[in-house]
């Protein structure tokens, strides 16, 4: 009797070391997995920043262009006229 006593208190003590160890990993699991997350989002919000400036300079570079082909237009009528 006193064996099997001792046997059901041996399997509760490691059924509950075991249920803590386990917690305690998932906590520290899901704490790297949040700081990963946040750390991908901050290199998200960072490649839309840079994707944001490439499409401005790009339409700045639309411009750009437009405006030296009306220059050369002119240019060009200019030169017709002498």
């Amino acid at each position: 009797m006193e064996t099997l006593i001792s046997s059901i208190i041996t399997g509760i003590v490691a059924i509950t070391t075991c249920l803590i160890t386990q917690g305690m990993a998932n906590k520290r699991t899901t704490a790297l997995i949040e700081y990963k997350i946040e750390e991908l989002l901050k290199k998200i919000d960072l490649l839309d920043k840079v994707s944001e400036r490439v499409y401005k300079l790009e339409s700045q570079t639309e411009l750009q262009d437009l405006k030296i082909n009306a220059l050369v237009d002119r240019l060009t009528d200019l030169e017709k006229k002498q």
